[in-house]
């Protein structure tokens, strides 16, 4: 796409992530700017840098020549969180960006994230990517199985991999043990078939291929973990395994290796900014026996002990939600597309048939779904996060992944997808040579 239209392509970091961090260290009191607007000047400032004359930045990587003032237009793009800051850009500054494209973008802010689970159990279910009702009723079965073992005492009778690394001494340790087992499922959903094993389809195949529903739970969680090394237990210390790693402040990010995370710093802009804790306290989903993952665990006490932060009150969610509109952005030129089957789609601007159109979770929570002329829908079914953001066929034939699992063509819904996309692309670039024209008139 850039080389159709002659674009350089510049990749901004975020400061605080990677080797882009102001102050010597994350403790908590120097995240201060640690916030989506700091975000949103830091771009502004660098998009008027590029643009404002000739440069050699050696600061860049590769080093950055250019010969003459880029003052063409500029098109931001953004996925997931900084899918929020290329709409929050344009509505922002508008008149430093011809248009936007926003893809699985979060824009309502919301602190107890239920419907991610559901939006879990939908894709598990959802035969159009190999998941089918018996995969769905399987995962339900052997959760509710779990669940009633470690209920009574009865921890031996779990198959080895599915057994808690430690006792499950408080409510802290068993949501941390039910949010691992739930975590697994998460990333097979949230990144189907964008290359990274297992699929849907290989875990739903695992899940009802069998009499005994928590025996396939364990086989198609070893499936699932053992890409990542494989565990013989499953993580179940609140304190060791998520506060003690989330209150690491050393910054990693010079010369950063796999070893690297940001986990602290997204954590906190989740405390602070947007919530987005992942729950399983919906009612409607396979994971529902795992009700000790509940905000009060996953958002508030999380958010305490790891930046000792005192009489929690939440993350300002309804700042967040008026500052930027919700659903409601009233910008210009924006694209927000999603794809049905990415649990973060729940959060953002979509088809009003969609199950989750102006969904919010909490007593009286209101999220209306509003759209200018210039802000487009692009709603891409059967597809998870972020998949229009992928090259053309970069999962089909001739690639890496083919033949094989992870195999997998573009759909005649991607490829709509992608060119509603570059169509508003080539619109927004025309609108603004045609403004320019009658400026210098």
């Amino acid at each position: 796409m850039a080389r159709k239209y002659g674009a350089l392509i510049l990749a901004l970091e975020h400061r605080y992530y990677g080797e882009s961090y102001p102050v010597p260290d994350m403790t908590t009191p120097n995240l201060a700017y640690l916030t989506s607007e700091q975000a949103l000047s830091d771009l502004a400032r660098f998009r008027n840098y590029i643009a404002s004359a000739g440069l050699t930045d050696t600061r860049s990587s590769p080093t950055l020549n250019l010969k003459a003032p880029a003052d063409g237009p500029w098109v931001v793009f953004g996925g997931s969180y900084p899918g929020n800051l290329a709409a929050w850009f344009k509505l922002k500054y508008p008149s430093l960006a011809a248009g936007a494209i926003s893809s699985s973008a979060p824009l309502h802010a919301e602190y107890d994230f239920q419907q991610y689970a559901e939006v879990v159990g939908t894709a598990l279910a959802y035969s159009k990517i190999g998941g089918s009702d018996a995969c769905y009723s399987a995962v339900n079965k052997a959760v509710d199985r779990v669940q009633e073992l470690i209920s009574l005492g009865r921890l031996s009778e779990l198959p080895t991999g599915l057994r808690p690394c430690g006792k499950l001494s408080s409510r802290e340790d068993l949501a941390t043990y039910q949010g691992e087992l739930f975590g697994n499922f998460q990333g097979v959903v949230q990144y189907n078939l964008e290359g990274r094993p297992p699929t849907v389809a290989q875990v739903c195949k695992i899940m009802v291929n069998g009499t005994d529903p928590l025996v396939q739970f364990a086989q198609a969680t070893q499936l699932i973990v053992g890409q990542q090394g494989g565990q013989k237990c499953v993580s179940s210390s609140f304190q060791k395994d998520t506060v003690d790693f989330l209150s690491n402040a050393t910054f990693s990010g010079y010369g950063c290796d796999r070893q690297c995370t940001s986990f602290r710093q997204w954590i906190y802009q989740s405390c602070n900014e947007f919530g987005y804790f992942q729950t399983t306290t919906g009612t409607d989903h396979p994971f529902t026996a795992f009700s000790a993952l509940d905000v009060n665990v996953a958002g508030e006490q999380l958010c305490e002990a790891v930046y000792n932060l005192s009489k929690y009150g939440g993350p300002n969610t309804e700042f967040a939600n008026m500052n930027y509109g919700s659903r409601d952005l009233s910008g210009a030129n924006i694209t927000l597309s999603n794809g049905n089957m990415d649990p973060w789609h729940a959060l953002g601007i979509v088809n009003r048939t969609d199950r989750f159109y102006e969904s919010c979770s909490g007593e009286g929570c209101k999220s209306k779904q509003l759209l200018t002329k210039s802000e487009s829908i692009v709603f891409i079914d059967g597809t998870s996060h972020c998949r229009d953001m992928y090259k053309p066929e970069v999962f089909g034939q001739g690639s890496q992944y083919c033949p094989g699992p992870l195999c997998a063509p573009d759909t005649s819904a991607i490829k709509w997808g992608h060119a509603k996309i570059d169509a508003n692309i080539a619109f927004y670039l025309s609108r603004y040579h045609r403004v320019e024209s009658k400026t210098q008139i």
